[in-house]
């Protein structure tokens, strides 16, 4: 994750919390020894996911997030021209990513609530 990420998730109408959350990424990417990467074959996945990185489902007080907005996403897909093979493909990446993401947001507050 870098700066041009993050410039991208603002475009695209992130909030700013996730754009909070995207710098403390890059904080902790920064500090990681070795960083963090994304195989080349996910890349295209990856960078489709930082665009629809503000289409997710939240909870309703405690704004948790629970899952990525599909429709919302699927909007995205088509506008950018994914359908068919490529469009599954896509799906499959995207829920192997939402389910690590929501894996690391669970682990975050739990470690918020045992400080």
């Amino acid at each position: 994750m870098d700066e041009e990420v993050i410039e991208l998730m603002r475009r695209a109408g992130a909030s700013a919390e996730d754009l909070e959350l995207a710098r403390q990424v890059q904080a902790v990417q920064e500090e990681a020894d070795p960083p963090a990467e994304v195989w080349e074959d996910n890349w295209d996945s990856w960078l489709f996911f930082m665009r629809v990185a503000a289409q997710w489902v939240r909870t309703g007080w405690t704004g948790v997030r629970v899952a990525l907005d599909w429709p919302g996403i699927e909007v995205v897909a088509k506008a950018l021209g994914y359908r068919g093979k490529r469009w599954r493909g896509l799906v499959e990446d995207l829920l192997v990513i939402q389910a690590e993401a929501l894996a690391t947001f669970a682990a975050q507050q739990e470690q918020e609530a045992g400080d």
